[in-house]
Parts: structure tokens; sequence; C-alpha cells
């Protein structure tokens, strides 16, 4: 409804808000195609979440991933805040996975975002949301540029 626009929600440890996010897409899509009927759209939202280094770490994530490309949930947007940085340590201390290469062997439709800023994810999400496959959008950043 119009009362409606987006729902927020907030998740615990790392993954979950993942996996949480991949359980909405998945709740979207059943009910839209047991809803809409015709041209009538009353279930067509997006599932958007954002999601640090540490998160894509998490069994639980990685998990829910590989579940959002084999159910082709085109409606899952994942947003990357790709810093480079984890809890206590640069991901690269513990971890030489190539994300971009990981989530084009899954299925996902996959887009870099080189520098942050609001037209750039924005010009994304827009691309994005023409994939019928989950997108992946890694987005460049430098935690706290300016302190």
């Amino acid at each position: 409804t119009d009362a409606f626009e987006f729902v927020d929600a907030s998740t615990g440890p790392l993954g979950q808000g993942v996996a949480m996010g991949v359980g909405m897409a998945i709740a979207e899509k059943r009910m839209s195609l047991k809803i809409n009927k015709g041209n009538t759209r009353v279930i067509d939202n997006y599932t958007y979440v954002i999601a640090g280094d540490g998160c894509l770490q998490e069994g639980v994530a990685l998990e829910a991933l590989q579940i959002a490309s084999v159910m082709k949930l085109n409606k899952f947007i994942l947003i990357h805040d790709y810093n480079k940085i984890q809890l206590d340590t640069k991901v690269s201390d513990v971890s030489n996975v190539d994300l971009l290469a990981y989530f084009k062997a899954i299925g996902f439709n996959v887009i870099e975002v080189n520098e942050a800023t609001y037209l750039n994810v924005n010009k994304a999400i827009t691309e994005a949301k023409k994939s019928d496959k989950p997108t992946y959008i890694m987005v460049h950043n430098i935690i706290a540029p300016f302190t």
C-alpha cells in the first residue's frame, strides 16, 4: 500500500542480514506469483541488502546467496560496501577470495562501482533491475576517508 513504501529490517551477527534478505526475496517471489494476476501488481518490490566485507565471509551468508541464485531471485540486490576491512584487520590478511569471480560463478549478475557516489550506486541499482538474476554490486569505498 501507499502507507508502506519500504520495510526496514535490522539484524544481529555478521551474515544474518544477508540471509534475512534472501528470505524476504523468497517471500516476495512466492507472494507475487500467488497474488499478482494479469497486469495487476500488488506485490512488486525489490529486496536490497547492504553488507560489509566481514558479512561476506560468513557461511550463513554464502549459503543463502547460493539459494538466491538457484531460485533466480532477480529482485534481490546485494550492495557490498567494499572497503577491504573486516572487524579488526584487512580482508587480505584472512581471505584471498575474488568476490567478483565468486558471484559470477554462482550465477549472479555482477556490477562493479569504482567510485562510491550516490549517482554511481543509483545507476548500478537501475542496471540491476534489468537483470533476470540476483545482483551483486561491489562498491569500492574507503573507510573513514577524511579522518
